[in-house]
């Protein structure tokens, strides 16, 4: 009996460990999130200067998603929470965990998303001129498909609560940075500032 006990704990031991080498995340790394900041900075620090600008600028998968995770903080809605893009010839996947639960709940929130819930988005970035476009196709929350149309209401909620003016999905975006036109490759993301 003892034997098993002690045979158990092992195999417990050993799995929790394995699991926890699992979650370390080499797709992450602070040094990575440093450069993109500091490339990011440096372009609309010359930009406002006058002095010229590289022709494009690369970053990686990792990159972007390091500067996501340790960079972006405000600069992203504040129900997302662990953001991970992968970047494919001419789209975007993105993985992360929506929460729109309230203090003391919300009535306008179904009971589905008042808890953190993991979402998923497939779509093609349009850029043109310092302005872009994302055209979603397809949209899932932990494994149920919805619509797109669902996802465009849940934009518009989170945006007229956020700023006080509700965005659709169908609405043009200035491009951050002053950057001009993006183009996706797999694992690398191009950019004209």
């Amino acid at each position: 009996m003892y034997r098993r006990r002690c045979l158990l704990g092992m195999v417990l031991f050993l799995a929790a460990a394995s699991s926890l080498r699992a979650y370390d995340d080499s797709r992450l790394s602070r040094e990575a999130a440093e450069k993109m900041d500091r490339v990011l900075n440096d372009l609309l620090k010359k930009k406002h200067e006058g002095k010229p600008l590289p022709a494009v600028v690369v970053f990686s998968q990792k990159e972007l998603n390091s500067y996501l995770y340790y960079k972006a903080g405000t600069q992203l809605p504040p129900n997302l929470k662990n953001i991970d893009i992968s970047l494919l010839p001419g789209s975007v996947v993105a993985q992360a965990d929506l929460d729109l639960s309230q203090p003391g709940g919300s009535s306008k929130v179904p009971e589905m998303l008042q808890r953190p819930v993991s979402i998923y988005l497939t779509g093609k970035l349009t850029t043109k001129k310092g302005w872009g476009y994302f055209q979603p196709q397809t949209f899932r929350i932990a494994f149920l498909p919805i619509p797109v149309t669902v996802l465009d209401s849940i934009v518009q909620y989170l945006t007229e609560h956020q700023s006080g003016k509700a965005h659709s999905l169908n609405d043009w975006f200035a491009l951050p940075y002053g950057i001009k036109e993006v183009t996706i490759q797999k694992e690398r993301l191009i950019i004209v500032p």
